[in-house]
């Protein structure tokens, strides 16, 4: 928001071992990237550590033979784009997110004021109920 030029990603996957995490990270920080517009360099101990592109495009993962990326290592060398744009997240926030619980906190009230037809008052007492169940037999029995 106050425009940087590109992201830097440091992280210390060794905590997850050989999981699916790390790749759930990358693919987060591809999310990063596009949402801020913006290079990402991401660096790992343990992790995949690469560059990801403004558009999310990922290059320079680090590798050994293989094609095995976690718990490799090595580095990566590559010249970067400086030339962020503009994207919706960087102009507006987290605006989107709070539309989003509002609108649910919106419905969520309209949908438990509302009882189904048949639904039991569950508010009485149940004596209260019998008896007035047992009215409503009367009733029907004249």
């Amino acid at each position: 928001r106050l425009g940087a030029d590109f992201l830097v990603q440091l992280t210390n996957d060794g905590w997850f071992g050989r999981t699916a995490q790390p790749k759930q990270d990358m693919a987060l920080a591809v999310f990063r990237a596009i949402e801020n517009g913006a290079t990402l360099v991401r660096g790992t101990n343990t992790g995949i550590s690469g560059f990801i592109d403004p558009w999310g495009r990922v290059s320079g993962v680090v590798q050994a033979h293989g094609n095995e990326t976690v718990f490799v290592r090595g580095f990566s060398v590559e010249s970067i784009s400086t030339a962020a744009h503009n994207t919706f997240y960087k102009s507006h926030g987290d605006i989107w997110v709070l539309a989003c619980v509002m609108v649910s906190v919106i419905i969520f009230g309209f949908c438990s004021g509302r009882r189904s037809p048949g639904s039991r008052d569950v508010s009485r007492r149940p004596e209260e109920a019998i008896d007035s169940g047992e009215k409503k037999a009367k009733k029907r029995e004249h």
